[in-house]
């Protein structure tokens, strides 16, 4: 494990809780304030960083304000944020790169403060819908068929391989990916994109195909920096949290079925992929 200044660990904290507590918004925002004191000393955000949040903050108050533009110019910073395209942020290495297993890729656990900023920022304009009595009922075929299916894939294509254990530094990766990774991805792509095309789209016949297929399709591109089975892959598990989000349209539901898949696979499989015949 990297060593990060105790300075550097309480701001990444503070961040996690953050987005945990999303929906307090005045704990949420106290947190973040927090974190990027602790993250200036920590050595993690430089002023553009800063004035990069700050940005963020102002396109918030503008979506709560009910500016039209305001959604689509908070996608768009979010998504600058979130490919690490703002400058001014120095996220920590916290595993890595290493070898999770033998016959497994190198991997590399990164704290991406800039990505779980902007995720938090969109959760935070997202409208508010009361719990549904029957949440369960809806998301659990999603969540027990997608990391199955999806996994199912990844062996048989050769991308991954059954191999159950204990992995190294095991809750400090499943913490950072569900609040820093899944978070932030659904909060994009579900919230953002999938809702945005189920408003525009709602009259149509075919929009709510639209409205999950879609997403689906950018994010595996998205990844298909990792080749093109990993971005089908990504693709597959797309359409699994999409409908997730369509069956509840509340977006704790596609968090909960993209965690599950990342926990499931970092747990039971070679992580993050086997290497490659040659």
């Amino acid at each position: 494990m990297t060593e990060i200044s105790p300075l550097g660990a309480l701001s990444g904290l503070f961040l996690g809780l953050a987005v945990l507590v999303y929906s307090w918004r005045r704990v949420s925002l106290a947190l973040v304030l927090a974190s990027l004191g602790a993250g200036v000393g920590g050595g993690f955000y430089e002023w553009q960083a800063l004035a990069g949040v700050g940005v963020l903050g102002l396109l918030i108050l503008a979506c709560w304000r009910g500016h039209a533009w305001a959604p689509w110019m908070l996608g768009g910073m979010a998504l600058v944020c979130a490919l690490h395209l703002w400058p001014g942020f120095h996220n920590p290495s916290l595993w890595g790169p290493a070898l999770m297993m033998p016959g497994a890729l190198p991997y590399e656990l990164r704290l991406p403060m800039d990505k779980a900023l902007a995720g938090l920022a969109l959760l935070t304009c997202m409208p508010r819908r009361a719990c549904l009595p029957d949440f369960w009922r809806r998301v659990l075929p999603v969540l027990c068929l997608t990391p199955a299916l999806v996994l199912a894939l990844a062996v048989a294509l050769g991308f991954t391989q059954w191999a159950p254990g204990w992995r190294p530094h095991a809750l400090v990766f499943l913490g950072v990916n569900l609040l820093y990774t899944c978070a932030a991805e659904e909060a994009f792509f579900r919230g953002w994109m999938q809702e945005g095309l189920h408003q525009a789209l709602r009259r149509k016949p075919w929009g709510s195909g639209v409205a999950v297929g879609l997403p689906a399709v950018v994010f595996g591109l998205a990844h298909g920096g990792g080749g093109g089975v990993y971005a089908l892959l990504a693709g597959c598990a797309g359409l699994g949290y999409g409908i997730a989000y369509a069956r509840t349209r509340r977006i704790m539901a596609p968090v909960l079925v993209h965690f599950a898949l990342n926990a499931v696979h970092f747990m039971g499989f070679v992580y993050p992929a086997v290497v490659p015949a040659p």
